[in-house]
């Protein structure tokens, strides 16, 4: 009878099991089905959308393939943006698919897999805004044989291992070089580094995705890492930046304090996460929850009446760089809400539609809903204290010691390895021996390892001044990653029109391949032959022919990289920035100096010694153009103000106000006067306190006549507090074998001391700071001194890299805790974080530490001195 009663229980429990199964069957093919006809539809409009590149993109698809290849190809194409379709052929993404799906056979986690998981975090071919190349395929071969007998664990741990030996962190402009490029240079800044990283990853077959912190709440800065799928969990890592463990790296604390930290996802994602933004080429979700306590933050927008205000833009915004930048842009549902899931700091929340706006600065958390009313109201001068979340532990790891000291032997063993490859770079006598001008030899360090490209340019022209000048002019970065024959094409197609402009307009706006942020590709050839009757010696021609030839499809473009000028020549496709750079390529291509405009990005052309705008979509109403500079209001003034560091400008357009892009950290004094429209505009000045409050003020001005912008930063009256003590004699014994004036410091007012660890990012960011203060720092009677333990000196590191330090800078490096050597005691604190800095008066007093990653300690050691 109990036999009988188990065997039904059982048979029960195996129909329950059957029909949930047969159940999650059905779903999951529906779920598939939905996804397939999604694509397909994609991928039709993304046929006809790209139809003056058919043959190049499509004829691949009649060749020889397998379903899954013809799957997985689809699905590539159908989320492609135009710089893709523009830019590459259909062999380059099938060679990428065949070794992907290759890699997942031999793999032995590869079926474990999910479809999904697959499809958006190993099968892309792009990571971000990266210019594409074949390191899928170089990756595979070189890491395959090392992950093998791996767990899927273990091995993520190895591919970043092998990243480190190949890249280390220094800092660069915003584009973002391929991950060959990278390796080939041997380092990158933090983009570079999690974009390299994920490639490695996905070459072995392990989900993985950038992650991004795009501004912090406590730092002028951002930062870049990876997250990678292990056995069905997301789980974290430094990239190109090795620890013994996953989820733990330099940032856990930074990240702790974030407002927002959010990943691209290639396609149309359907995971758990929160998402922030869909486009037709990715999903952009927020995964700040695993980083740092937040609050699911509701917004309700409403009109004048209080009645709900549906599809109303809202724009999360955080005060960073001197700008209230936007972390996320939504809309409002039918019911006028929005929400956002954040850190516990303050955003300035701005809702706006075709007719009206309205704002409130809002502390995260003190409401469940914020209700922001579409009022258009009236500006007025204001002053903000900002103050950002505080540090938490909210990401725990356990390391050993033994962890940590064998973690430390092996980074070193892979700087080794990354320093034996820098060392086989060209050698200056190498350089030399074939007869080249020894004035070059800086361009070709510069170069790292494309240098045979840079020589390969040198020696193929015959204008060597021009050559020059093409060196000097090109950014840093395209030293690194640019083809001798791109570089042939915009020199040789500019001989032509040398004499016909000052020198410095040629050189700036002829002669310069680079326009923004575009990787450089040789197209003036390509343009000359292809549209020379039709510009017929009249620029009109070319702005006609572009707005009756190109179509604009700004949606299609959502990754925020521009497409290449000959891309959109050969595509006829483009969103209108990629549009404006290519009318200022075409310009420079026929010898018309152009360019964007210096603070709005407009284009235009010289003729008759004045810039002319082109506004393709029509001019704006206000179009009245004025003269306008920059000055200090206090001629006292300790520091050298920068533009996004300690004040911006923007103009309200579009019932928002747009950040004028003048560079960044961008000296006041080097910013030329220049021209601004009439309208209304809002400059922000700052003040970061070393307590982490920031002092903001926003003024609003309207520009209607030549203008010059006062600026007046906001002072807070902060007690000197000592804060412990050190041994400045100890100092001057050490520094007294590398200077023999080392005495005179026992006069200097104050000393700096640098605590750092070479091989780390923070410490680089601190060294950086201190370089951009030492206009400022040199005015002054102190000094600097930058100390380092012999067990964490980087064999890659030389304080040559660092070469605009203040004057008066000592950098010691020593067998003994730093610590311990200078007696340092704090009173308040018994451990701290590197890098550390202390200030210290003439009695040894410390009257301001700082630890760990925080940028702009180089303003708070001006405002300390």
């Amino acid at each position: 009878m109990i036999l009988t009663k188990l065997k039904r229980t059982v048979l029960i429990l195996h129909m329950v099991f059957a029909i949930f199964s047969f159940n999650s069957c059905v779903q999951n093919a529906k779920h598939n089905s939905k996804k397939n006809k999604e694509v397909n539809k994609k991928y039709q409009t993304i046929k006809e959308l790209a139809k003056h590149r058919a043959t190049q993109l499509f004829d691949v698809f009649n060749s020889d393939i397998t379903e899954s290849e013809r799957d997985a190809l689809k699905f590539i194409y159908a989320y492609m943006p135009l710089s893709d379709l523009a830019g590459y052929s259909g062999d380059f993404f099938l060679q990428h698919v065949k070794v992907t799906l290759k890699s997942r056979k031999e793999v032995e986690w590869g079926n474990k897999i999910p479809n999904d998981i697959f499809k958006h975090f190993v099968l892309p071919h792009r990571v971000n805004n990266e210019n594409l190349d074949t390191a899928r395929i170089v990756f595979y071969n070189e890491l395959k044989t090392r992950v093998k007998g791996l767990s899927m664990y273990d091995a993520a741990l190895e591919v970043n291992h092998w990243c480190h030996e190949k890249v280390e962190y220094r800092p660069a402009d915003i584009r973002t070089s391929a991950p060959l490029a990278t390796v080939k240079t041997a380092y990158g800044r933090c983009g570079e580094e999690s974009t390299f990283t994920v490639a490695a990853l996905r070459s072995v077959c392990i989900p993985a995705r950038q992650v991004y912190a795009p501004r912090w709440a406590h730092s002028d800065d951002n930062h870049a890492w990876v997250e990678v799928w292990i056995d069905g969990e997301w789980k974290f890592l430094g990239a190109c930046e090795p620890e013994p463990v996953l989820n733990f790296g330099w940032f856990n604390e930074a990240a702790s304090r974030a407002m927002l930290i959010h990943a691209r996802v290639f396609g149309k994602y359907h995971g758990s996460e929160e998402v922030n933004i869909s486009t037709s080429q990715y999903d952009d979700i927020n995964v700040v929850d695993r980083y740092a306590i937040t609050f699911k933050q509701f917004v309700k927008i409403v009109d004048k009446d209080g009645n709900p205000a549906p599809n109303v833009k809202i724009e999360y915004q955080l005060y960073n760089y001197a700008e209230f930048y936007s972390l996320a842009t939504k809309k409002s549902d039918k019911n006028g809400l929005s929400y956002l899931t954040t850190g516990l700091g303050e955003l300035l929340i701005w809702a706006s539609n075709n007719k009206n706006f309205g704002f409130k600065k809002v502390i995260i958390g003190q409401k469940d809903t914020v209700t922001i009313v579409l009022s258009n109201p009236e500006f007025a001068d204001t002053h903000w204290e900002l103050i950002p979340p505080a540090a938490s532990n909210f990401v725990e790891v356990n390391i050993s010691e033994e962890q940590r000291v064998d973690n430390k032997k092996r980074l070193q063993y892979e700087d080794s390895v990354r320093n034996n490859y820098v060392s086989a770079f060209i050698s200056k006598d190498e350089f030399l021996k074939n007869n080249l001008d020894e004035e070059l030899w800086k361009y070709i360090v510069l170069s790292r390892g494309n240098y045979q490209e840079i020589i390969d340019f040198i020696n193929n022209n015959r204008d060597a001044e021009l050559m020059k000048t093409m060196l000097n002019t090109v950014a840093l970065k395209d030293l690194r990653d640019t083809r001798a024959d791109i570089l042939n094409d915009h020199l040789s197609q500019s001989l032509d029109f040398v004499n016909n402009y000052p020198f410095e307009i040629f050189r700036k706006y002829i002669l310069n391949p680079r326009i923004a942020n575009e990787m450089l590709l040789a197209y003036r050839e390509t343009l000359s032959n292809g549209l020379d009757l039709i510009y017929n010696n009249d620029v009109s021609n070319i702005i006609t022919w572009i707005k009756d030839s190109i179509t604009i499809k700004n949606d299609a473009q959502s990754y925020s990289l521009p497409i290449t000028p000959a891309g959109v020549y050969k595509l006829r496709v483009s969103d209108s920035k990629s549009r404006d750079l290519f009318f200022v390529a075409v310009c420079r291509t026929f010898g018309i100096p152009s360019r964007l405009e210096l603070g709005t990005n407009t284009p235009q052309y010289y003729a008759n010694k004045k810039w002319t705008d082109i506004y393709f979509d029509g001019a704006p109403k206000e179009y009245k153009k004025f003269n306008v500079s920059f000055k200090t209001k206090k001629e006292s003034l300790k520091f050298t103000p920068q533009y996004y560091h300690h004040f911006t400008l923007a103009r309200f357009e579009n019932n928002c106000f747009k950040t004028l892009d003048f560079g960044e950290y961008v000296d006041i004094d080097k910013i030329e006067d220049f021209k601004l429209k009439v309208g209304f505009y809002r400059l922000i000045t700052s003040n970061r306190l070393s307590s982490g409050k920031i002092l903001v003020d926003l003024k609003y001005l309207k520009i209607n006549k030549d203008t010059v912008i006062e600026l007046d930063f906001p002072e807070a009256n902060e007690n000197i507090e000592v804060v412990g003590k050190l041994n400045r004699e100890k100092i001057t014994a050490l520094i007294s074998d590398y200077d023999k004036r080392a005495e005179s410091l026992q006069k200097s007012s104050n000393i700096v001391v640098a605590i750092i660890e070479s091989d780390k990012e923070p410490s680089k960011h601190i060294l950086n700071d201190i370089q951009k203060i030492k206009k400022d720092f040199d005015k002054l009677n102190n000094t600097i001194v930058i100390i380092v333990e012999e067990i964490n000196l980087s064999s890659t590191f030389r304080i040559e890299d660092y070469p605009y330090l203040p004057y008066r800078t000592k950098f010691i490096i020593t067998k003994e805790k730093p610590e311990i050597l200078l007696n340092i005691e704090l009173y308040n604190k018994k451990d701290t974080k590197k890098p550390t800095i202390y200030i210290s008066n003439v009695k040894g007093e410390i009257i301001y530490y700082s630890e760990g990653y925080q940028i702009g300690v180089g303003d708070d050691i001006l405002k300390k001195l």
